[in-house]
């Protein structure tokens, strides 16, 4: 159970491999997104603190240090955060606030493309 309101979802997308056979969909899909509202303007640490990654990770009772984005990146010339959980087998997870929303970005541990997905990726208003 929640103890907050959480974040308009916007859109969801993710890229399969259609040739998987596995049953564990957080390790075969290369690539998800998920465009969420943030009204507030919140930065990746801030957006760690208030949702604990809720609509684009796994819910916690208590935000953990293990779990912060700790780590810079840039996508299109946007600053953002990112971390790997450890639980997860290396996923990778990416905050990047841009035009009002939070892009929440999970890269496979599989994914041998998720540097090309990265440097190609444009924001489009």
């Amino acid at each position: 159970m929640m103890g907050y309101s959480p974040p308009e979802v916007i859109i969801g997308t993710v890229l399969e491999d259609s040739s998987s056979t596995s049953f564990n969909p957080i390790l075969e899909n290369y690539f998800s997104l998920w465009v969420l509202s943030n009204n507030e303007g919140l930065n990746p640490d801030d957006w760690y603190e208030k949702y604990q990654y809720f609509g684009c990770g796994p819910f916690t009772q208590k935000p953990s240090e293990e779990r912060k984005p700790i780590n810079t990146v840039s996508i299109d010339g946007t600053e953002g955060k990112m971390m790997v959980y450890k639980d997860q087998v290396g996923q990778k997870l990416i905050l990047v606030p841009r035009f009002g929303n939070m892009y929440c970005f999970h890269l496979s541990p599989t994914a041998q493309i998720d540097n090309q997905i990265l440097q190609s990726f444009t924001f489009i208003k």
